[in-house]
């Protein structure tokens, strides 16, 4: 966000405030002049704590958002001083405005309300107030009228100044779009994230990503409505030129969109792709049918407490540790794979219960049903490892989705002769599913195979 170099005798400016300043915060920063006392730039100004240089666009959140950042003494005193200004009256109470504990204070709030995503209301909150008041008696906890019309739209200021510089210094970005839908409003969102690499103390770089925009789609010309927001994003952003890929679900809708924008490089999200294929294989008669029933079972054993002391008493009885069915209420591969294991995990002691229990002989399942249960837990567990070790990376993993596909495509779904039926029927649709994904499409398969020949891991 700012350059820190002290290179080329930056000790030795000579720093003027701005010629109309009115904030005390300029007695902390300053612009560059020459010999005649003139200002050089306009549009860069110097911390005069650090020397470290600043963009300037005519406001001074960013110059407060420095100092809160890296001068947290010199930004105490100039809240300090501003507090100073304001009537007798505003600082009245046991602890005010301008003790530097109201500050951490007020700032933690900020924290809470920024980074922990609650509303500016819980300031109003009493219990929320009333824990503060037991924390810090002295503590005056401003109300949320400052918070909401204050603090926030200036830290949000600052940071979007932030963001904007480090936008403006990458050559190039990438872009990701995750589309989603709230339970509780029934809306569908997308979120926009840009993905860069930028500057990294010393003379490095690092990896960025910013969430840039988060919007609703409408049920009606939603292909239309999301090609027009990511557009304005783009330029409201200053990355129109600059975007040179995109990683998306497998929607429609959001494929037209990135190809109506021009953007060179579609990459479809291999999470989503793996959850496509996975859902697919569920859809398979059978094994829909089995999961039916695992899904029975679980709920039986959740939903009764007498089942479950009944399981708690035979897992005693085989040394196992106490423990509960998985039910399968998220509608994700992994919340399935879940309640698999764990079905495969107390198989004895779940049929021990049932034998007992004349009214749910039912439930029972076959030998033939627990060695497909056994299957397919064989089958996505690598699924799942490769999407933890994906998610867990904190550096590109685009050169990894073509080793982890090569791994899976002749490994994990490479049928057996000891396969039951339903598992290499299985097996054949996520493979089709994943080459159509990936190996069918000439640009794509190219893009992957160069991503994984200059990662130096793979040579």
């Amino acid at each position: 966000m700012e350059c820190r170099s002290r290179e080329g005798g930056q000790s030795d400016l000579k720093l003027v405030a701005h010629p109309r300043a009115k904030s005390k915060v300029w007695r902390y920063f300053g612009f560059d002049t020459n010999a005649e006392g003139c200002i050089l730039q306009w549009k860069k100004i110097y911390c005069r704590i650090c020397m470290a240089q600043i963009a300037y666009s005519g406001n001074t959140s960013n110059l407060s958002y420095h100092l809160e950042k890296n001068h947290p003494d010199e930004f105490c005193e100039f809240v300090k001083s501003n507090t100073e200004q304001e009537p007798l009256a505003a600082k009245a109470g046991a602890h005010g405005h301008e003790s530097r504990k109201q500050q951490e204070l007020t700032a933690a709030v900020m924290g809470l309300i920024c980074e922990g995503l609650y509303p500016a209301s819980i300031v109003d909150e009493p219990t929320f107030r009333a824990l503060l008041k037991a924390a810090e008696p002295r503590y005056e906890l401003p109300g949320r009228k400052f918070f909401s019309g204050k603090a926030i739209p200036e830290r949000y200021g600052a940071v979007r100044e932030a963001v904007l510089k480090e936008l403006a210094d990458a050559a190039w970005c990438g872009v990701s779009t995750d589309l989603w839908r709230s339970q509780t409003q029934n809306r569908t969102y997308v979120t926009l994230s840009a993905h860069f690499l930028g500057r990294a103390a010393p003379r490095g770089l690092a990896v960025g990503s910013r969430c840039l925009k988060t919007f609703k789609v409408p049920e009606e010309n939603a292909a239309e409505t999301i090609t027009r927001v990511l557009y304005e994003a783009f330029i409201e952003w200053g990355v129109h030129a600059k975007v040179f890929g995109a990683t998306t679900d497998r929607g429609k809708d959001l494929a037209q969109a990135c190809s109506l924008l021009d953007i060179p490089v579609h990459m479809p999200c291999l999470g989503h792709t793996f959850d496509a294929a996975i859902r697919q294989a569920f859809r398979l008669p059978k094994l829909g049918a089995l999961l039916g029933r695992c899904a029975k079972l679980g709920a039986y054993f959740q939903q009764s407490s007498v089942a479950m002391a009944m399981l708690h008493e035979k897992q005693r009885q085989q040394n196992a540790a106490p423990c509960t069915l998985v039910s399968n209420r998220v509608a994700w591969w992994g919340s399935t794979l879940a309640m698999l294991q764990r079905l495969k995990e107390q198989q004895f002691a779940i049929a021990g219960v049932l034998l007992e229990d004349t009214n749910n002989h039912h439930l029972m399942l076959e030998a033939a049903e627990w060695a497909t249960i056994e299957g397919l837990v064989e089958l996505l567990q690598p699924f799942r490892q490769v999407a933890e070790m994906l998610s867990a990376s904190k550096h590109p993993t685009i050169s990894m989705v073509k080793p982890l596909l090569h791994m899976l495509l002749n490994t994990t779904l490479n049928p057996k002769e000891t396969d039951p039926k339903e598992i290499s029927m299985a097996k054949e649709v996520i493979a089709k599913e994943l080459a159509k994904t990936y190996q069918d499409s000439p640009e794509i398969d190219l893009f992957l195979n160069v991503a994984t020949f200059l990662d130096p891991r793979y040579k």
